[in-house]
């Protein structure tokens, strides 16, 4: 810049040369004012990307959904969750909480998968956690019926309302249908 022109509206020079950037007018001393952190350049005021999710665990299995749990980050402002089908698979963003749990739900049963994590803050997305996997629950076969069209279903129970159906296999006859309180009283033969 020479001397007859003026610096721009949005750049002012103080009496050292300095802009209202905060970067000198100088290369060699704009590249003083920034320094090396964590591998990325970084100026003195700028925010680092957070660092890595740590203690990432399981903390709870189900049929259909699965919970985790990690550990909080400093300045993370959320985290995303990764899921994938297998250790060395594609990962899937599947949401991003700004907690340090997450329950993942609609799951199929008896399926592993694999969870890795990442935290966010204004900088952007940190390196991910380490990866964890777990298997969810074998679905049980439900031998309880819930309506009363079932109840007379091969020696097993079922439940309507605030009764247990049954039959009782032992010394009656085969198909004798029993009725019971969910609290265990009131036991009578239904047929």
């Amino acid at each position: 810049m020479n001397s007859n022109e003026k610096p721009e509206e949005n750049e002012k020079n103080d009496s050292q040369g300095n802009s209202s950037t905060g970067l000198s007018n100088s290369p060699k001393e704009d590249k003083q004012n920034l320094e090396l952190k964590d591998g990325q350049l970084k100026t003195e005021d700028s925010v680092s990307k957070p660092s890595v999710p740590k203690e990432l665990n399981i903390i709870k299995v189900g049929t259909n959904d699965i919970t985790l749990s990690w550990s909080k980050v400093s300045q993370a402002v959320s985290y995303n969750i990764y899921r994938s089908l297998s250790k060395d698979g594609k990962y899937v963003r599947i949401d991003t909480p700004k907690g340090t749990s997450y329950t993942d739900k609609g799951l199929m049963p008896s399926t592993k998968y694999w969870y890795e994590i990442s935290a966010i803050n204004s900088s952007g997305e940190g390196n991910f956690s380490s990866i964890i996997s777990s298997i969810t629950k074998e679905k049980v076969k439900n031998k309880i019926g819930n309506t009363s069209a079932n109840i007379n279903n091969e020696g097993y129970t079922a439940v309507q309302g605030d009764w247990i159906y049954y039959q009782n296999w032992g010394s009656e006859p085969q198909g004798m249908l029993h009725k019971i309180k969910t609290n265990g009283t009131q036991d009578q033969k239904v047929q």
